[in-house]
């Protein structure tokens, strides 16, 4: 009974292994699809741009690089991320044109609670306005080593709940950014 017991349990304990893995498998290739460039892809990029004080940002919609308080959330639009914060009385942070490596691409949804997070849930409950779908792809270049990423974002919105795809880059970056596969 006892060596019964012992095998029910390991054969159980297998099959639950390799449920919880084939379940991860399927999750990566789920969204593999959604992939707007593959790691180690090209990009070119097109523009001059300094960072605003105390930001560690540029923005561009439509093809062009605006502010953030200029970004008309309903529609995709894209930000340089840099590694440090534009300071008072340090050196000009800015992008110039140059060719970058992508190194990472990273799929994630910010969900924009705003300060309900902080109050009690008894007190007050306000459920996301709106969420975001954001694409990452972080970079690389031996010229600029100050830039970190290039993110695109979309909302949730009639067109569906997807991914920033290649063609939302573009449409955000237009001529700014060149992909090379």
């Amino acid at each position: 009974m006892n060596c019964k017991l012992g095998y029910l349990s390991k054969t159980v304990l297998i099959f639950i292994i390799t449920i919880v893995i084939g379940g991860c498998a399927s999750i990566k290739t789920r969204y593999e699809n959604q992939l707007p460039v593959k790691p180690g892809t090209e990009i070119i990029i097109n523009l001059v741009a300094k960072i605003p004080f105390n930001q560690a940002r540029v923005y561009s919609q439509k093809g062009q690089v605006i502010l953030r308080s200029d970004v008309d959330k309903s529609d995709v639009f894209c930000s340089f991320l840099m590694n440090s914060l534009q300071t008072k009385n340090g050196h000009q942070l800015a992008i110039v044109p140059g060719k970058f490596r992508v190194t990472r691409v990273k799929l994630w949804n910010d969900n924009n609670y705003g300060m309900s997070i902080f109050l009690p849930k008894k007190r007050f409950y306000d459920p996301p306005s709106y969420i975001n779908y954001e694409t990452e792809l972080r970079l690389d270049s031996v010229d600029q080593p100050d830039v970190r990423s290039l993110i695109c974002v979309r909302i949730i919105d009639d067109y569906g709940d997807y991914y920033p795809q290649l063609s939302d880059f573009k449409k955000a970056l237009g001529s700014l950014v060149k992909f090379n596969d």
